[in-house]
């Protein structure tokens, strides 16, 4: 990047913060609300608010500058990343079960730098700041349209929120019928959550422990599918994975969808995965897969869910298949 290009951009840094968090606060009715209220039909015009608009035009020259370098940087430019990443992870909040593979990833990068070039063609032509206002008013609402339109087709005109639920390392482990004391290491924890919370914890007791998840940040585990994740042969001592891996399973069996496939080969690379003697415990159980497992390599234990801890969506699934759902499983590894 040329020394004067690089300067306009440090220039612009305070603008571009300030920008950010009236950009936030501007989008709250958005990201608080559901996908369902997302994916209703919008105004043709959304309001920027003034205080957005009053920043952006006090500030017109050095966000313009800004605004085309990352216009120039294209999708792969940290702006874009940006915006795909938050894009991607505010998603992922409001419906842990929506599949984002390399193309949807990319539309999202491609959302993003719309928004960019829109709000620098806005700023470049507006005649004062009730022009620009009306301006965005119209690229607003067209941007929401579309990625209401992301949504639906991915899950549906009455798309549903499933969001990830938080629960404390000794409730996990109480809930797979495990105690930290016997954990046989290194121990790998399947959609460990952001925080990596029983990653964390069993690290300070001890163990070697990992997390993986698709957002963790690098100094807390892997940030990586699951499905992609090269687990090993005869390598952990304790695998665990709690409301994660087998409650996707479960719910691409029962919506009959061909992933499920994939997490059937995956549920066996991380039984292949497991040292002699190791254990892979999840919940909520999978009966339609464990039924299948050959007993002479193989020890299934089930240990009962407290009513509390069933999930609507283990509920429901109940319901509407008759399987008994409401238990954790153990996987043994016998030889």
């Amino acid at each position: 990047m040329p020394s004067d290009h690089a300067e306009t951009t440090a220039d612009a840094e305070p603008a571009v913060a300030a920008l950010t968090a009236l950009l936030g606060a501007r989008l709250k009715p958005w990201t608080e609300g559901s996908l369902a209220t997302l994916c209703e039909a919008g105004p043709a015009r959304e309001d920027p608010g003034e205080p957005l608009c009053a920043h952006l035009w006090r500030h017109r020259s050095e966000l313009s500058s800004w605004l085309q370098a990352a216009q120039d940087a294209g999708a792969a430019g940290p702006v874009a990343t940006a915006m795909r990443d938050w894009l991607r992870r505010w998603l992922w909040s409001k419906n842990q079960f929506l599949a984002l593979d390399q193309g949807s990833t990319a539309q999202l990068a491609a959302l993003g730098l719309r928004l960019v070039g829109d709000a620098r063609v806005a700023l470049a032509a507006a005649l004062d700041q009730a022009d620009l206002r009306a301006r965005l008013g119209e690229r607003l609402a067209a941007h929401r349209a579309a990625l209401a339109g992301f949504v639906r087709t991915r899950l549906g005109d009455q798309p549903r929120d499933v969001a990830c639920g938080h629960y404390s390392p000794a409730l996990q482990l109480e809930v797979l019928g495990l105690a930290d004391t016997t954990l046989a290491d290194p121990v790998l924890d399947i959609g460990c959550g952001v925080g990596a919370e029983l990653v964390m914890a069993l690290r300070a007791r001890g163990h070697d422990a990992r997390g993986i998840d698709r957002d963790v940040p690098a100094k807390l585990g892997t940030s990586v599918d699951w499905l992609r994740f090269v687990y090993g042969v005869d390598r952990w001592g304790t695998v665990i994975s709690h409301l994660g891996f087998s409650l996707h399973f479960l719910h691409h069996h029962l919506s009959g969808q061909p992933s499920a496939y994939t997490h059937a080969e995956v549920y066996m690379q991380v039984l292949r995965s497991l040292a002699p003697g190791g254990v892979f415990a999840y919940a909520p159980g999978l009966p339609f897969i464990e039924a299948m497992l050959p007993r002479d390599r193989y020890r299934l234990t089930r240990v009962p869910l407290p009513a509390a801890h069933l999930t609507p969506t283990l509920r429901r699934a109940q319901l509407e298949t008759g399987l008994a759902l409401g238990q954790a499983s153990q996987i043994r590894r016998l030889v």
